[in-house]
């Protein structure tokens, strides 16, 4: 039994702006707009799998969050998704992050994507720490799903981030497995509270292109 902050499959209109159904634009940048694309993606054995359709996050433009209908302030909290990745660079960025419920800036739990002589390594980090990436052995233009987890432990300074990488010949597993990266943290702000999603598009020398 869990609580369900969000769920987002895009199910919109191709090409209608992410601002239209209850994304909010972070900072002032509104060029590249996040826009719905069609289709979406399917994942076997996934709930969500073939519902809606997509958006691509690209580079070099608008960033936004979604509020979730409460916030979480202790325990771990989880975002899945499915991504495929078109294409990376070499420097890897991230494109999506827990946001607290009052910050617009504070991205934690961050997921990265990177190019390694052709194949993809995806990543992890709590905030601006080193990021933690798997072997390059994911490719371009498949479908897969991720599993974010943030741990929202008590003190200070000691929240975790972990994630999950599924491909489509695994099964999806009853129970929560061994992360494929993490436990990360023990450095970097903790969150005040998990409150928002985000999708974030950075610098065109590093950020990749990615169907979500």
């Amino acid at each position: 039994i869990f609580s369900q902050f969000v769920d987002e499959n895009f199910n919109y209109a191709s090409g209608d702006s992410l601002q239209q159904h209850g994304w909010n634009t972070i900072g002032s940048v509104y060029t590249n707009r996040l826009t719905v694309t069609s289709p979406g993606l399917d994942f076997p054995a996934y709930v969500n799998s073939g519902i809606g359709n997509a958006v691509t996050v690209d580079t070099t433009g608008q960033d936004v969050f979604k509020d979730f209908t409460s916030q979480k302030s202790s325990g771990n909290v989880y975002a899945s998704f499915l991504v495929n990745v078109k294409s990376a660079k070499s420097n890897g960025d991230y494109f999506t992050a827990f946001l607290s419920s009052t910050n617009s800036n504070s991205f934690a739990g961050r997921v990265f994507v990177k190019d390694s002589s052709g194949k993809i390594a995806f990543g992890v980090s709590k905030t601006t720490e080193t990021v933690l990436y798997t072997p390059a052995v994911y490719s371009k233009d498949s479908t897969y799903l991720m599993v974010l987890k943030y741990s929202i432990n008590p003190g200070t300074v000691n929240d975790s981030v972990s994630l999950f990488v599924f491909s489509a010949s695994e099964n999806v597993p009853v129970f929560e497995p061994a992360a494929t990266l993490g436990p990360k943290g023990a450095s970097g702000a903790d969150l005040t509270d998990a409150g928002r999603i985000s999708l974030r598009q950075g610098s065109a020398s590093a950020a990749p292109k990615i169907i979500l």
